[in-house]
């Protein structure tokens, strides 16, 4: 090997140049034989910056024989930290693993696409954004350079996807939203609509069931049922029947004219009951009760039946506990003698003080008892205890509001009726039917 430079001592020291008998050279400032800033050459990669025991260590530039050039914080030979650019135009700034991009960094393509995110052995993966050059945008999950998992697609037009994605299509739950307003909530694969799903056009049109390569099956048609249900928050959180809102791929509420999407929290399928969620703030809503029931005690009840046949407003009807235990003993419920039509399940049965003792559950069930009686039954319904719907509400951290012992006072028919009517809401599901059901 030869040597031109300074020596300090028998040592190399000062400025100068190695060039060993393979023809790599190295040059710049060395310090008792070890080499600690210059240049590094082999004839094909130049690398110029920090160095330790001839290793790339410290910050410095790496020039490659296809014109990458690799600039940024280096240990031992290997980036950790930096930048990467190549001479179509492709620029890296981030963190690296074994000369890969690993770790977050963000990435510019040579068409000018940005992706800012997560990386994995030079692949997109985990989270991230990538921006297109025509304003198309996807943040979400990433998998090996594929969008996977779930994410937001908004596209240059316009429309926007929300949902999960499966080697960058959208596959699985999803919504889609068009530029001119139409929307599909629903499943999809492959890109196409798949599976249960709902479109509403521009125009108003609904299209509920189930859709396959994109088409709706057209053997297939949408049922809308109804129930009501009540506000127990003034966050929006409310408790209905879980039979109001089985089996629903849609669950809509009507509110002083506009249409909230609801959202189910949990559900009781054993003792009937669902808590539910509407995103709205400030609602007027019903106070629990927190007293024992009495047999005999007067109860009033508010509910939305037989919607579509009779007035779109709340029924209220009034009646009294004829027995504190349900169907076959069931200690779960009470019995009640208050008016109860098909549509009232999920709605709120109120005391005298105007708080909730419990949910309006089901009614007695004309031809079962004709069959065993031989006459039709009257006047016999069936409720929820508050109770049992408290235990579901604990388990979700939902608290409600109580009456305040010494300032509890017997109200006029009339007062209950209001709060009733206040913090009563009509639930409205889509289910699908099949034509030949």
């Amino acid at each position: 090997k030869k040597y031109d430079g300074e020596w300090l001592n028998s040592n190399y020291h000062g400025e100068g140049t190695l060039t060993a008998p393979d023809g790599q050279e190295y040059s710049g400032t060395w310090d008792n034989d070890k080499l600690q800033n210059g240049t590094f050459s082999d004839g094909d990669i130049t690398y110029t910056g920090d160095l330790l025991d001839f290793a790339f260590h410290g910050e410095g530039t790496l020039l490659l024989p296809d014109g990458v050039k690799l600039s940024g914080t280096w240990r031992y030979n290997d980036i950790t930290e930096g930048t990467y650019k190549n001479t179509n135009g492709a620029t890296y700034t981030g963190e690296f693993s074994d000369g890969l991009f690993h770790g977050e960094g963000i990435y510019t393509t040579s068409n000018g696409n940005v992706y800012v995110g997560e990386f994995q052995n030079n692949n997109y993966h985990g989270n991230g954004v990538y921006t297109y050059k025509d304003g198309t945008v996807y943040t979400g999950e990433f998998v090996n350079d594929l969008r996977s998992g779930h994410g937001t697609f908004e596209l240059a037009s316009g429309d926007i996807y929300v949902g999960e994605f499966l080697n960058n299509q959208s596959h699985g739950q999803g919504k889609y939203t068009w530029a001119d307003g139409s929307v599909y909530t629903g499943g999809y694969e492959n890109n196409l609509k798949s599976g249960e799903g709902k479109l509403i056009s521009a125009d108003g049109d609904i299209f509920i069931g189930k859709w396959t390569n994109g088409e709706i099956i057209p053997d297939e048609s949408s049922q809308t049922s109804t129930g009501t249900a009540f506000f127990i928050t003034d966050q929006g959180h409310f408790l209905t029947n879980h039979h109001v809102i089985e089996s629903c791929i849609n669950i809509e509420a009507p509110i002083n004219g506009i249409i909230h999407e609801v959202m189910i929290v949990a559900s009781d399928v054993t003792n009937d009951i669902a808590l539910g969620l509407i995103n709205i703030k400030g609602n007027e809503f019903i106070k629990s009760s927190n007293a024992d029931l009495q047999l005999g005690q007067a109860v009033t009840v508010a509910g939305f039946p037989l919607s579509g046949k009779l007035s779109n407003g709340v029924k209220i009807t009034g009646g009294r506990i004829s027995e504190l235990s349900g169907m076959l003993n069931n200690s779960a419920e009470f019995q009640i003698d208050a008016a109860v039509q098909p549509g009232n399940s999920g709605g709120p049965i109120l005391n005298n003080y105007g708080e909730w003792i419990g949910v309006t559950a089901s009614m007695a069930q004309d031809d079962y008892f004709k069959e065993l009686s031989g006459q039709y039954p009257e006047n016999l319904n069936f409720g929820i205890k508050a109770t049992i719907a408290r235990e579901l509400l604990k388990s979700k951290g939902v608290k409600t509001k109580s009456n305040y012992f010494f300032l509890r006072r017997i109200l006029a028919d009339t007062e209950i009726a209001q709060i009733a009517k206040a913090a009563t809401i009509l639930l409205q599901c889509s289910k699908l039917v099949s034509d030949d059901n």
